[in-house]
């Protein structure tokens, strides 16, 4: 368990010094835990030219409220977001067929999220086979690179990226 220093400099290190970035490179996948901590507030100093984030969320209490606080920090930078998934949203029994949810929210919950924050909502990805959710995340993809990330809109002004910059320095 690394404090917030810790973590911050790792990813300035990732971000900055110990890979060798090729001058073709598209894509950077960062999968960050669901909140406005140090690692996303990392991410955004030292990776200034992301495309979008595209938000993973289960439909449970604890991750719909740290992803609530991770879409107003992007909000706050103007990040653009690629959208919202529902991840392990629900299972097929095996024996009946039907759909049951193994989490406290109905999947429904997260849709609303990306509703509410006016970005787009991707789809659900259920507990499933691999190639059942491979399925499932090609269709997603797809609809990333077919459509332009959002950028929230600052309801009441707030930091912009170079205000977080000094603030985190």
């Amino acid at each position: 368990m690394w404090d917030g220093d810790t973590k911050a400099s790792a990813v300035r290190q990732i971000a900055t010094t110990s890979i060798a970035w090729d001058e073709d490179l598209e894509w950077v996948v960062v999968d960050t835990p669901p909140t406005s901590g140090d690692e996303v507030q990392s991410l955004l100093e030292h990776l200034p030219n992301i495309y979008g984030a595209i938000i993973v969320c289960q439909p449970n209490d604890l991750s719909v409220l740290g992803i609530t606080k991770t879409l107003n920090v992007l909000r706050e930078t103007a990040t653009p977001i690629c959208g919202i998934v529902a991840n392990m949203a629900g299972y097929r029994c095996p024996h009946c067929g039907e759909i049951s949810n193994p989490f406290d929210l109905d999947p429904i919950n997260v849709q609303n999220l990306a509703t509410q924050f006016k970005v787009s909502f991707l789809g659900y990805i259920p507990f499933a086979v691999e190639g059942e959710r491979q399925a499932y995340i090609l269709h997603m993809t797809r609809e990333i690179l077919r459509e332009k990330p959002d950028t929230l809109k600052k309801d009441k002004g707030g930091a912009s990226r170079w205000l977080l910059d000094k603030l985190l320095r």
